[in-house]
């Protein structure tokens, strides 16, 4: 049985963890606007509350810090927020809405109001080699460029460090999505155009400068790489999580360029869809 997937993650123990929903059967609805549970391996671990619908996420120091979409209309910007929760899913989350503090339209976030409140995209992070949390924000759908944002998490507080951790070479996206690190580099995707797996480097300026296109990654999107140098991604055409079979790094360096293994992560056999739906069903308000 066929389950859609994607925004794949490294989780404890090199665990694959990843969203999925219920086969798409209203195909008016976006992918991103359906009830969305975090999977490892297809089984069900942690859905949010029933007035957010979840978006990416990444795991660090016993913790997972997720991000979702407050529910609105599909057609207006989002509202976004991140959250954090152990990484065993027993704890009540601790939620971040950026919108209910920034009130001023800023170009590195959004320039977007509706009923004459900011709608602020808060959402996939990751953390960066300095300790700090990388955050996308921005983006043409809220009248601004592509961004990603540092921030920092102290027990209930969360403090925007840094509007952007990019140069100029990378505000020109219409939108950034998935960043992932290690060393100096930083793998991502973008809507704009085809699907793909993009690399910026950390320059001098301690700004990420863009580099190029990782080679073969071509309908590759949202990548998550872990310190093995095996990277994850997930198919945007057939909604299909992608890794490498083979051991060790998936992703090889050759005359200067980068260059993308590729495979793909099937649904188990034993996949049963209705405890999946009973999860959906379950989850609070």
């Amino acid at each position: 049985m066929f389950v859609p997937a994607w925004d794949p993650t490294w989780g404890p123990q090199k665990r694959i963890y990843h969203l999925a929903t219920p086969a798409f059967t209203n195909k008016n609805i976006p992918f991103w606007h359906r009830p969305t549970v975090l999977c490892e391996n297809f089984k069900p671990v942690f859905i949010t509350k029933k007035s957010l619908v979840q978006c990416a996420g990444s795991f660090f120091s016993g913790k997972y810090l997720g991000s979702a979409i407050v529910k609105t209309n599909p057609k207006s910007p989002e509202d976004q927020l991140l959250f954090v929760v152990d990484d065993e899913f027993t704890m009540e989350p601790t939620y971040f809405h950026p919108s209910s503090f920034i009130k001023l339209p800023n170009k590195y976030f959004s320039m977007s109001k509706n009923n004459g409140r900011l709608r602020i995209p808060f959402r996939d992070p990751h953390v960066m080699p300095n300790g700090k949390i990388a955050v996308v924000t921005g983006g043409r759908r809220w009248g601004t460029f592509g961004n990603i944002c540092e921030v920092n998490i102290q027990g209930s507080v969360l403090s925007i460090t840094r509007e952007t951790i990019l140069d100029n070479s990378m505000l020109r996206f219409g939108e950034i999505e998935r960043p992932t690190f290690i060393d100096d580099l930083m793998f991502f995707s973008v809507m704009d155009g085809k699907p793909s797996i993009l690399i910026a480097e950390l320059s001098r300026s301690g700004l990420y400068s863009y580099v190029g296109e990782v080679r073969n990654s071509t309908g590759c999107y949202g990548p998550s790489i872990n310190e093995d140098f095996q990277l994850l991604y997930w198919n945007k055409p057939s909604f299909t999580i992608g890794l490498s079979s083979r051991p060790g790094s998936n992703i090889v360096k050759k005359n200067g360029e980068w260059t993308l293994l590729r495979d793909a992560l099937s649904t188990p056999d034993d996949f049963n869809l209705n405890v999946f739906k009973l999860f959906i069903d379950n989850r609070s308000k």
